[in-house]
């Protein structure tokens, strides 16, 4: 399961491309509260760093409103069954496999009616 989330804010000039992220703490702070006494004992880990990618649009707007909802699902299919519509393609792989298909769309779909997937 998850046991920490991190939130940080991306400079606004930052441009477009994918990052280095690494992590950095005390060992001191990272423990556990064990009994009702407040004694505590460390919690052993091993933090690995990473990458981020800053983009700029938001995953799953298709129609490029600000909102990912079933607009976005309609204007996806009309997009891959070639009807001439306006699409952000930077938006359009919400499987993250390369491709723009169906695939998406359906992926798309699940998304806006919250099943547990991700989009890219």
């Amino acid at each position: 399961g998850t046991i920490v989330e991190l939130t940080f804010k991306i400079k606004e000039n930052t441009s477009e491309g994918t990052y280095p992220l690494t992590i950095d703490y005390d060992e001191d702070d990272i423990y556990a509260i064990v009994d009702q006494k407040g004694n505590t004992e460390n919690v052993h880990f091993e933090a690995v760093s990473g990458e981020i990618k800053v983009i700029d649009y938001l995953p799953g707007d298709i129609n490029m409103d600000g909102k990912v909802n079933m607009k976005d699902v309609t204007r996806l299919h009309q997009y891959v069954v070639k009807w001439p519509v306006e699409v952000n393609l930077a938006a359009c792989d919400t499987n993250g496999d390369g491709k723009i298909n169906m695939k998406d769309v359906t992926r798309l779909h699940q998304y806006v009616v919250k099943w547990p997937v991700e989009i890219y």
